[in-house]
C-alpha cells in the first residue's frame, strides 16, 4: 500500500456510507476489520476477513469507530488504519 495509513484519516470526515477503497497486489495481503485489541495487537483472528483479492471495498455502515488490518507483519510494520464514522449530515444536492 502506498498511502500513509497513519494520516489518512487526519482532516478528513467520514460518513456512513462512504466507500472504503484497499487496492493492493492479490494473495500478497488481506484487509480485516477487527476490534481495537485486534487493531493494538496486530490480530486478524479478532476480526473478519474482508478480502484478499487486491481490490477490497468496504461500505462504512454505521457511526463509530473501525479499525482495519493488514497481515501481521504489514500491520506490526504500519499497515492497519483506524477511523472514525459520523452520521451523514452533508446538505442533500437540489434537484434541478
Amino acid at each position: 500500500m502506498s498511502v500513509n495509513l497513519t494520516a489518512f484519516p487526519l482532516g478528513k470526515t467520514l460518513y456512513v456510507g462512504d466507500i472504503l477503497e484497499f487496492i493492493y497486489t492479490p494473495y500478497t495481503s488481506a484487509v480485516f476489520l477487527v476490534d481495537v485489541v485486534g487493531f493494538t495487537e496486530c490480530t486478524p483472528a479478532r476480526g473478519v476477513s474482508l478480502g484478499i483479492m487486491g481490490n477490497t471495498s468496504y461500505t462504512l455502515p454505521t457511526t463509530g469507530l473501525f479499525y482495519f488490518i493488514s497481515f501481521f507483519n504489514d500491520c506490526l510494520l504500519g499497515q492497519k488504519l483506524a477511523i472514525e464514522v459520523h452520521e451523514d449530515q452533508r446538505p442533500c444536492p437540489n434537484n434541478v
